[in-house]
């Protein structure tokens, strides 16, 4: 939630500037890891059987639209599930608890200054 959170208010800071931010959530998709035990690999290939996985491809074809797509350069805070536009929690649509957050980042982060404002600054 704290992803989408970010997206949206990034989003919303970005505009205008003519930056778009989207988020994806790919839903399930098992692969197997090389640095991974045998036994979670074989759970991997369990979890391939569960109707509604997608597999690695499936899950990319999202991303490489919101990347590279021309009818995607316009979106911006918007939220993609399993390769759908789709509404995400209402919560995180909290603009209150979304600002709150992007602070509490810049605190966390030791971040003197918001970097958005620093880079505009720079630009100009």
């Amino acid at each position: 939630m704290a992803r989408v959170m970010f997206t949206y208010e990034l989003a919303e800071r970005l505009a205008p500037d003519g930056v778009t931010a989207t988020c994806h959530c790919p839903g399930l998709v098992p692969v197997k890891r090389s640095d991974s035990s045998w036994l979670a690999n074989a759970m991997v290939g369990l979890l391939r059987l569960i109707p509604g996985t997608r597999t690695p491809d499936q899950a990319a074809k999202t991303m490489e639209f919101l990347a590279v797509s021309p009818d995607a350069s316009e979106l911006t805070g918007v939220y993609f599930r399993e390769g759908r536009r789709s509404d995400s929690h209402p919560q995180t649509h909290d603009k209150a608890a979304r600002s709150r957050l992007w602070q509490e980042t810049l605190r966390l982060t030791d971040s003197p200054s918001d970097p958005i404002d620093r880079t505009r600054r720079v630009l100009a």
